[in-house]
């Protein structure tokens, strides 16, 4: 409720925000506005005071030449097209997500977390790799990115360096022994090759030689150890199937009989 001129004037809220909505599009100032609707500018004012619109405390500028008013435009495209590029960022991280959520499910993860948390510094060495060559960004911010310290990506490429030189001598003795033994196993292997890992200070266990060979795609594969007993090709006389359109209805209508294939030497 307002006064001017001896007469009470009353608007509504929705009066007042429409001002100041009319405001804010900056086709219309304060002066023009109070002209139009028969409203004081210090009434306007009061109002950007009541709604906390910082925005229109100062001067509106007038979009009056066609320069401005193309630049507008051209900066509302490029609002669009920043829209329609982080909704394309937000479905590509849903798809990356769900390729995370099945691998971490195949792989006998309890959660994403958990698979994430076991992949980091490995994760974190390809990255720092990628931005060494691209010059993207920083190593403390490539670390920053993984939740990690600078520091923890010196010392996980010393225990990485270390690792790849142990794994680089463990299958130079794989291939020796396997130079006898073409199709030795991994237990075996490791029985074999105890005292060599024993001499050269590695500390080799099975589910780790399991690992290593498993991650060079070197495990022995089983054969499947079966017999082709039928040899429907054969020279001999075939006889017909004499039952073939025949209908059982009683016990002892038909028999049938089978051959047993024993390997011998």
């Amino acid at each position: 409720m307002y006064k001017n001129d001896g007469v009470t004037r009353r608007y509504s809220e929705s009066f007042k925000l429409k001002i100041l909505a009319e405001l804010s599009t900056g086709k219309y100032s304060k002066r023009q506005l109070s002209r139009i609707y028969g409203i004081q500018s210090s009434t306007i004012n009061e109002w950007v005071r009541k709604y906390d619109r910082k925005d229109l405390m100062n001067t509106r500028i007038m979009v009056e030449t066609k320069d401005e008013i193309s630049r507008l435009k051209a900066l509302q495209k490029e609002v669009e097209q920043l829209k329609e590029l982080l909704i394309k960022k937000d479905l590509d991280k849903l798809v990356l997500d769900s390729y995370l959520e099945v691998a971490a499910d195949n792989l006998g993860y309890k959660n994403v977390d958990e698979f994430k948390k076991k992949l980091r510094h490995q994760a974190l060495m390809k990255a720092t790799s990628i931005t060494k060559q691209t010059g993207v960004a920083s190593i403390s911010d490539v670390c920053s990115c993984f939740n990690l310290k600078r520091d923890a990506y010196y010392k996980y490429q010393k225990r990485f360096k270390q690792r790849e030189s142990a794994v680089s001598q463990v299958l130079e003795m794989v291939k020796q022994e396997r130079k006898g033994q073409p199709r030795v196993g991994t237990r075996k292997l490791h029985s074999a090759l105890h005292e060599g890992f024993h001499h050269a200070h590695l500390k080799i266990g099975r589910d780790c030689l399991f690992d290593i060979l498993r991650e060079k795609n070197m495990l022995v594969k089983r054969e499947r150890a079966y017999a082709k007993t039928t040899n429907s090709y054969h020279h001999f006389h075939k006889y017909n199937n004499l039952i073939k359109e025949l209908e059982v209805t009683r016990p002892n209508q038909v028999w049938v009989s089978d051959i047993t294939y024993i390997r011998t030497g």
